[in-house]
């Protein structure tokens, strides 16, 4: 075998030992990720949801616990996300349907706050339900076990996770409106 066939060989070899070595690492990973994910939502489902205090957009710090006795939507959304954009009239429209009985905490992820406030002034809310809180490093959203956006999770008065929504959603619609009321009840 000449000397330049046994360099591509090994090279050969030595490429498919790193494909399969980053193959079998990668599918490590997502298999410790997703027990991870697994082991936030049953600990969601049966103590309740992961207490935080993030800031709003005045820069006051909001708590979770704060909200402790309503039923709660906690949001994970973006100014760039077109799915975050699509739902969100739907979620105000949630708000007033039930005027005070449900709350939304909608967590920003986008770098700048600017963009996040332009976004908020620009569909002109003032809708006290809405609490919005900016986390522009978005480390506090893998803690929720969050990996893409929007995703919200539903949680009831105790804030014990009834349903986590990992895509957008028409919250106005008669069906969504039933399953809140049956939580306030």
């Amino acid at each position: 075998m000449s000397p330049g066939l046994k360099g591509l060989l090994v090279a050969v070899l030595l490429s498919l030992v790193f494909i399969c070595g980053g193959y079998y690492l990668r599918q490590q990973f997502h298999a410790v990720e997703e027990n991870h994910s697994k082991e936030i939502i049953n600990q969601m489902e049966t103590q309740g949801a992961i207490d935080f205090e993030l800031k709003n957009l005045a820069g006051n710090p909001v708590s979770l616990s704060d909200y402790k006795g309503y039923v709660t939507v906690v949001n994970f959304w973006a100014t760039w996300c077109e799915p975050c954009i699509e739902e969100f009239p739907s979620m105000i429209k949630l708000l007033e349907h039930f005027d005070g009985q449900v709350k939304m905490i909608a967590i920003a992820m986008d770098e700048d706050k600017k963009d996040v406030e332009n976004f908020i002034n620009a569909f002109q809310v003032r809708n006290k339900d809405l609490i919005v809180l900016w986390n522009p490093d978005q480390e506090f959203a893998k803690s929720w076990s969050t990996v893409k956006l929007p995703e919200s999770y539903i949680l009831d008065k105790e804030h014990k996770l009834v349903k986590k929504v990992a895509s957008s959603e028409n919250w106005a619609t008669e069906l969504v409106f039933k399953y809140f009321e049956d939580l306030i009840k």
